[in-house]
Formats: structure tokens, C-alpha cells, sequence
């Protein structure tokens, strides 16, 4: 499955980076739902508690229950995990 995630649409989102994500910045550009389960392919705020990242969440191939987090800029994979241990996001950023 593929995203059109171009840098400059992520910029303009407020997300540079994994390593470079400002809270204050991407509240007045983005918009996100509290407390959300993972509900398909998208960038999400993980984790629920302390301070959460955005990270492109996709599925993994050949698992219904196991995702992809990936750095949502250069979609390089960063980790698979289960949804049974990874179903706290803090949210699901949409661009306004």
C-alpha cells in the first residue's frame, strides 16, 4: 500500500521528521483524535502516554494483528510490533 507522504506535504503538516516533531507547531496545522485504535494505513501519534511521535503505521504483510512503524518522511521501516502490545496511539494526525 502506498501513501503519497511527500516531504513537503509533511512539512506542511508540521511533521519534519521523527526526530524533529514540535507539538505546538503541528497542533495549529494538524489535527488529531484522541485516544484513537488503529483503524488502517496513516500517521499516528505513539505512544498514548509521555511524549508521543508520529510514525506511518501500516499493516505488515502476511498479519492482520502486526504493523509497520515507519518514519513517515523516508517510509524506511523502523520496527513491526503486534497490535495486542502497540494499541495505545495518542492520536491519528489528518491534515486540515
Amino acid at each position: 500500500m502506498a501513501l503519497d507522504l511527500t516531504r513537503r506535504a509533511l512539512i506542511s503538516a508540521g511533521m519534519v521528521g521523527v526526530g524533529a516533531w514540535s507539538a505546538r507547531s503541528a497542533v495549529s496545522l494538524a489535527q488529531s483524535i484522541k485516544g484513537v485504535a488503529y483503524d488502517g494505513a496513516g500517521i499516528y501519534l505513539y505512544p498514548g502516554w509521555g511524549e508521543p511521535r508520529p510514525y506511518l503505521v501500516l499493516p505488515a504483510a502476511g498479519s492482520v494483528k502486526t504493523v509497520e512503524f515507519r518514519d513517515p518522511v523516508a517510509q524506511t521501516l523502523l520496527w513491526t510490533l503486534s497490535l495486542s502490545l502497540c494499541g495505545d496511539f495518542a492520536g491519528k494526525v489528518t491534515c486540515l
